[in-house]
């Protein structure tokens, strides 16, 4: 396909993934029309940027792009939204998802309701009592819960010296 200016639009894939402390925590998949990789990537970053998952308070916040060019895409009546992985922030030093921030809520007159207008930086772990805008991380949740009898894969909690268990695998016979 050409555009008005004669130049070709090609077609791509971008995925996106928003990282903590170069750990991935979020993946978004955009289709782009774009005259060249370049501009697909530049495309891609703007729209990054208004995911909810882009947010400049998470430590070492980065993403990452990576751009493909595919065929020219099928008419689609029915577009899937971007494929994204869910995530929960998790404390850096103990693992635990037992999180708190504070922030400011304000009364809604219309709705009747209080709605969260701000956050403050800081983050408190309930179950290690550390806080400070930089405990935490964003770990992919599976989507599938653990149960009793689960197979998994180990791998050492952030800040622990628990190499030895890393890639080892068991069944979870009890939660703690």
């Amino acid at each position: 396909m050409t555009n008005h200016k004669g130049t070709q639009t090609c077609y791509f894939e971008a995925r996106v993934a928003f990282c903590c402390d170069r750990t991935i925590f979020a993946i978004e998949r955009y289709s782009l029309a774009a005259p060249d990789e370049y501009e697909a990537e530049r495309i891609a970053r703007d729209r990054a940027v208004m995911s909810p998952y882009h947010d400049r308070r998470i430590p070492d916040f980065a993403i990452d792009v990576d751009i493909v060019l595919v065929d020219e895409p099928e008419p689609d009546d029915d577009p899937e939204a971007p494929a994204v992985e869910v995530v929960r922030p998790v404390c850096k030093a103990c693992g635990s998802d037992d999180l708190a921030c504070d922030g400011v809520a304000r009364w809604d007159e219309s709705t009747q309701t209080w709605f969260l207008s701000s956050m403050f930086d800081d983050i408190i772990c309930g179950a290690c009592d550390r806080a400070g805008p930089d405990i935490m991380c964003w770990l992919a949740v599976d989507a599938h819960p653990l149960t009793l009898g689960s197979h998994v894969i180990l791998a050492p909690l952030p800040g622990t010296d628990a190499a030895n268990l890393d890639g080892k695998s068991g069944v979870i016979q009890q939660f703690n």
